[in-house]
């Protein structure tokens, strides 16, 4: 009895001294995280960090960089006082390669043995020409002040070539970062700069956010940095449609009693010319408003015919503000059914893609029987799949592979298909690749486009990273008019892309079209079609890529 009664005591001790042991670790934790409330972000400068190192955290989790949280007994953690992050570096094999994934391969020395553990004041990285490279850093932020944060990567490349990828959670905690920038470049005997588009994020005074730098190089001579200011507006005034460009939702709806309205005046106005035939009900209502003088509707409906059959069809009517009563047809603004449509992609070096576009279009063509529309593939010179081959195995009956010498330009290769179609009583449709095009794509081309009236820039829903079309999480891309189509006609008028100015520049040619568009009193008509798609893709073996280069 007393043995037993011994050992209950000494169990009672040890757990005891557990306890205070778990005491301590917590107090050092709680220690540490309320000491960085006086950090701060500066602006126009590279972020700073806040703070201490990360050593004391012993959990298994693992969070979305692939970096596992625990007791790192290789090298001893450096104590990281305010104002500046952790930086750990990788300067041996068995890292080769240049993308960031090169290194996670590598988990018994990705994140725990790095070649050197030191602090940093920025989110910089500097190196010469080292074969094989990998950085690290990492530590926390606290704004100065609740508002829109503005983030980029700056980076200047004499030689090799790099990635990055830069994560910030939406707390403290590492287990929940998420991905802010994902760039991958090379270059090839020249030097170049690049600066990411910038990306607003709000950030919350009264919390510190967790964020993640990560470098991987390949015989590159490179300075790399993250830069972070606030954003131009005082005090914030919270509104979305200044920052937030993810628009998740679908086209405005129409209210029902609008809709009835127009089919009842329809209906009245087609009685007086057809008293055999009968309109059934609406199929599809399109509304462009004009606070001046009225509304103009397309209007596709089912109308049922003298024997009794039902067939469809569409017109522009227009509901002026001064005669609310009455429908009008539109002068000169009506759609020409059966014209032909010249879709015109630009492509290098993507092989599946042109694939997945050639049989897309296959469906259109199978399952709506036109054949009043042409593929037009402008090819620079891509290795890896034979485009005629392919289409001569396809049952698509009209298509055109133009080929093109010399580096990529998406401008160039799009205004040489523009210049292949020789009716100017046609449409030219520019689009991009990465695209699931809907099976009535070419009939909306057609109801969208006007001679000399109005242009179709129709927006995608932009895919998340491992989502389809069968399986949806994304936003509609508004800020972007990589499709467009006018008559060919009024690409002459306009004079087509400017192939000087944007030759070899990643976007902008869009906008200046548009620009030049407008400008002659063309309307652009745009609208989110259910089932235009856009598939997420990394910029990897895109645009230049020579090998495993890109060009500049």
């Amino acid at each position: 009895m007393a043995r037993i009664t011994f050992r209950k005591l000494a169990l009672v001790f040890v757990s005891l001294i557990s306890l205070a042991a778990i005491f301590s670790l917590h107090t050092s934790l709680w220690s540490r995280s309320s000491s960085r409330s006086n950090g701060v972000i500066s602006r126009g400068t590279p972020i700073n960090s806040l703070s201490s190192s990360l050593s004391p955290v012993r959990t298994r989790s693992v969070n979305k960089t692939g970096v596992s949280f625990h007791q790192q007994n290789e090298l001893k953690p450096v104590a990281v006082p305010m104002g500046m992050i952790n930086y750990d570096e990788w300067t041996c094999p068995p890292f080769v390669g240049y993308f960031v994934d090169d290194l996670r391969m590598h988990r018994y020395d990705w994140p725990e043995k790095p070649t050197v553990r030191m602090s940093s004041r920025a989110v910089r990285v500097i190196t010469g020409h080292i074969y094989h490279f990998g950085a690290r850093l990492y530590g926390y932020l606290h704004p100065p002040v609740t508002g829109l944060y503005w983030f980029s990567v700056n980076s200047s490349l004499s030689e090799g070539a790099y990635s990055i990828e830069l994560w910030i959670s939406r707390s403290s905690d590492p287990t929940k970062l998420v991905k802010r920038f994902n760039v991958t470049y090379a270059i090839e005997e020249k030097n170049c700069s690049k600066i990411t588009n910038p990306i607003f994020i709000k950030l919350a005074n009264q919390f510190i956010y967790y964020f993640e730098f990560h470098v991987k190089s390949f015989k590159a001579v490179l300075d790399i940095g993250v830069q972070v200011r606030e954003s131009g507006i005082f005090p914030w005034d919270e509104n979305k449609y200044v920052y937030n460009n993810k628009e998740r939702f679908g086209n405005r709806r129409i209210t029902e009693s609008v809709a009835q309205s127009v089919l009842l005046l329809y209906r009245k106005e087609f009685s007086k010319f057809y008293t055999n035939r009968k309109v059934k009900g609406i199929h599809y209502l399109v509304e462009t408003k004009d606070q001046s003088y009225g509304s103009r509707f397309l209007l596709e409906m089912d109308i049922q015919l003298e024997n009794g059959d039902t067939m469809q069809t569409s017109e522009y009517v227009y509901l002026p503000n001064k005669k609310r009563g009455r429908l009008c047809h539109t002068l000169n603004f009506q759609w020409k059914r059966n014209i032909n449509v010249y879709i015109v992609v630009s492509v290098k070096d993507l092989g599946e893609w042109i694939k997945h576009l050639i049989h897309n279009m296959v469906d259109i063509y199978h399952a709506t029987n036109d054949k009043h529309f042409q593929l037009v593939i402008v090819d620079y010179s891509s290795d890896d799949i034979d485009i005629t081959k392919e289409l001569l195995e396809s049952s698509l009956p009209h298509w055109k592979v133009i080929s093109l010498e010399g580096p990529f330009s998406r401008s160039a290769g799009l205004q040489a298909g523009v210049d292949y179609a020789s009716d100017n009583n046609s449409i030219v449709m520019t689009i991009d690749m990465h695209l699931t095009l809907p099976l009535d794509f070419i009939d909306s081309v057609r109801k969208h486009t006007i001679e000399g009236k109005m242009a179709y820039a129709p927006m995608f829903f932009k895919l998340s990273e491992g989502f389809s079309e069968n399986n949806v999480d994304g936003y509609w891309q508004i800020g972007t008019f990589g499709l467009f189509g006018m008559f060919k006609s009024d690409w002459e008028r306009v004079g087509g892309f400017d192939v000087i100015n944007y030759k070899y520049r990643w976007g902008g040619e869009d906008w200046d079209l548009l620009d030049r568009v407008v400008s002659i009193g063309i309307e652009v008509f745009r609208v989110r079609p259910p089932g235009l798609f856009h598939y997420y893709h990394t910029r990897a073996g895109m645009w230049g890529f020579h090998g495993n280069k890109l060009s500049c």
